[in-house]
């Protein structure tokens, strides 16, 4: 019976004070592009601090034509990407910036 508290014990505890991955949502603006025929390739660059241990970055506010085999992530420093993950979000509506909201209302006149 003590056997099985204090398995029970150690489970419940190491749930409480495992380690928690930490996740964050990084917005980036456009450095470059280069225009192709049928293609545009965009080059972003943002700088993030880390701390030490497993981070999950979400980089947000994309846009949803990006082919997903294209997608490359560069780190310097003592940093190692495990892995590299294309999602698209069906919830949340993606916003017109102004520019482009005054740009079709400059088409449509």
């Amino acid at each position: 019976m003590k056997a099985l508290n204090l398995i029970l014990f150690c489970l419940i505890f190491g749930n409480i004070f495992g380690q928690e991955i930490t996740e964050k949502e990084i917005k980036t603006e456009v450095n470059e592009v280069t225009v192709f025929i049928d293609k545009a390739q965009v080059a972003r660059h943002k700088t993030v601090e880390l701390s030490p241990g497993i981070t999950i970055l979400k980089f947000t506010d994309l846009s949803p034509f990006i082919d997903s085999k294209s997608v490359q992530v560069k780190a310097n420093g003592e940093v190692t990407v495990l892995a590299v993950n294309h999602q698209q979000n069906f919830v949340d509506k993606l916003e017109k910036s102004e520019e482009v909201k005054k740009q079709n209302q400059n088409l449509m006149s």
